[in-house]
């Protein structure tokens, strides 16, 4: 995922362009393959009358059929509470059949979707422009959640998106379909289904590119309107009937946000830092700590390479929403919930990937290092293992080779993984090499040499001089499950001095190599050495202890495996 950096400007208002009526659907019923179409490039005129909740849009995407056969026939997807006002191809009307789809891909809980015939069929690899136009009107909905019988609260903290004079903000598809799309149907009660949809279409969108005219309606004299976005393109105020264009260079997984409202803004060099009150004491909060937070940033990585952008989400309950540099949440008091927030978005602004096992893995990691300064390494395990039944449960049988390869974290779009298992590979890294190298290899990352998958492994390999091949190799570019590490053997032996040489031995019951901490016990302490162990094979640790062991314990909580009821070992005391 790309490090997209988010812009607030000033906007006036701006005229609404017209609408064409829908045209009649067919009355043959016709069917398209939803799988078939990628959508390569957006090109929009998207106007919101805050003061209404109105939203229309107008323009041309390309469809690209990337299915093996040819395509006669397309879909298109909208939130069921915007209509289809016309397709076009080549400059004519376009006959489609719309009908209402439930999919938990929207807000509603149901999707607006039209269906069309081609002029001819678009072969294999072939693309197509097609006009569209939509509008209608979007507010708060939490539908999809309060049908799965969640309480309202908890709904609507999770669903906020709308538009409203008060506040607007749109995420894409996942949140608000306000863009069209098209999906296989999804409900949020088909387990998984839902996200394992969104995360293939956000894989196969992550090129794909998105350019917005915007325009702003507003009465004579209401208050100013702010736009916030996680687009690529920083753009300057707008005056009278000027059109605003923010860009999407590349999708990547992060769904197209906008954001708008009267902001108030309290600014430091690490960024601009927004909330609806004026003179907010909780805005100056955010800014300060912010700016206290840079150097620690610059110690762990790097320094920040641009400015991080925290607007303000009048819901106060809200869940706290990230792409990029751009932070949408309540405002807090507690300075440990800011920092955690603020370190993650920093991170962001650090190092620009768009790899998102490094973006969002490096990002989850200084999270993991602010732990480590506030509580020591204790705090970091404590954290680790809270997430690890959520690691363990999403990796998925390992079928074949090439199920290792597309679960891998260099190719998956599953969000547990590029976050939670890539947070987990860079604290194990940092265990394994140390913290300079780590360091080293990020301020020497350069985003457009990243040509190829093993390219950060070279950077830490010359970092730490150290072989990472087999860890990459079980961690990152193959998707091997977790390893499940057992205590075999614990063996004393009395040496010359009057202590002992104990030799543990180690089983690793899973499929992934890694290098885990291994204490041996006494009854005055523990001694913690390292081993690294293959999978499904055995290794052994020979520890020197001046007393005789009582036990010993593999993993500290430091490595994800899959079973942790097994890592203990207990030693029987020698018979009088």
């Amino acid at each position: 995922m790309t490090v997209r950096v988010g812009f607030f400007l000033l906007l006036s208002c701006l005229p609404v362009f017209g609408q064409n009526p829908p045209v009649p659907a067919p009355a043959a019923k016709i069917v398209a393959d939803r799988n078939a179409f990628t959508f390569t490039n957006y090109s929009l005129n998207i106007s919101i009358e805050p003061t209404r909740s109105i939203f229309s849009g107008r323009g041309t995407v390309i469809l690209k059929n990337d299915s093996d056969k040819p395509q006669k026939t397309a879909a298109m997807q909208i939130s069921s509470s915007l209509k289809w006002a016309g397709i076009k191809i080549a400059g004519k009307q376009v006959e489609f059949a719309s009908a209402r789809i439930d999919s938990d891909i929207d807000h509603t809980g149901t999707v607006n979707e039209a269906v069309f015939e081609l002029p001819e069929a678009v072969a294999p690899q072939g693309s197509i422009q097609v006009e569209v136009a939509y509008q209608g009107t979007i507010s708060q909905d939490a539908n999809r959640l309060l049908r799965l019988q969640m309480p309202e609260q908890v709904a609507r903290a999770s669903d906020w998106d709308g538009i409203s004079e008060k506040f607007t903000a749109l995420r894409g598809v996942g949140y608000v379909v306000w863009y069209p799309v098209e999906m296989e149907p999804a409900l949020l009660s088909e387990r998984n289904k839902v996200f394992e949809l969104l995360a293939r279409f956000k894989g196969r969108h992550a090129e794909s590119r998105m350019i917005l005219d915007m325009n702003i309606l507003k009465p004579q004299g209401s208050e100013v309107q702010h736009l916030f976005s996680n687009g690529d393109s920083a753009c300057s105020a707008t005056g009278v009937n000027e059109k605003l264009t923010v860009s999407f260079l590349r999708l990547g997984l992060d769904a197209p946000t906008l954001v708008l409202g009267n902001f108030f803004f309290a600014q430091s060099t690490a960024g601009v830092f927004a909330s609806r009150s004026k003179d907010d004491p909780r805005a100056r909060t955010y800014a300060t700590a912010a700016l206290e937070l840079q150097p620690e940033v610059k110690q762990w990585l790097r320094a920040p390479q641009s400015t991080i952008q925290v607007v303000e989400n009048p819901e106060p309950n809200a869940v706290p929403f990230e792409s990029g540099t751009l932070l949408l949440t309540p405002l807090k008091t507690d300075a440990k919930a800011i920092d955690f927030a603020l370190v993650h978005t920093l991170a962001h602004a650090a190092v620009n990937s768009f790899r998102p096992w490094i973006s969002e893995g490096i990002a989850h990691y200084v999270q993991l290092r602010l732990l480590e300064s506030q509580g020591g390494r204790r705090a970091v395990l404590e954290y680790l293992v809270q997430h690890r039944d959520a690691l363990a449960l999403s990796e998925p049988e390992i079928e074949n080779r090439e199920t290792e390869t597309s679960n891998s974290l260099v190719n998956t779009t599953n969000e547990i993984t590029y976050r939670t298992k890539a947070m987990n590979v860079w604290w194990m890294l940092r265990d394994m090499i140390g913290d300079d190298p780590i360091m080293k290899a990020l301020q020497a990352y350069k985003p457009e040499e990243d040509k190829e998958a093993s390219y950060m492994q070279r950077l830490l390999e010359n970092a730490s001089h150290k072989n990472l091949d087999w860890f990459f190799s079980d961690w990152v570019y193959r998707d091997r499950g977790l390893p499940d590490f057992r205590v075999t053997a614990v063996y004393p032996r009395k040496n010359l001095q009057g202590g002992y040489l104990v030799t543990i031995t180690v089983e690793n019951l899973g499929n992934a190599a890694a290098e885990v901490a291994v204490r041996l016990q006494t009854k005055e302490g523990e001694i913690v050495t390292r081993l690294q162990v293959p999978a499904k094979e055995k290794a052994s640790a020979r520890v020197n202890s001046p007393l005789a062991p009582t036990g010993a314990i593999v993993n500290d909580g430091s490595v994800p495996e899959s079973d942790l009821t097994n890592n203990s070992f207990t030693v029987e005391a020698p018979k009088q």
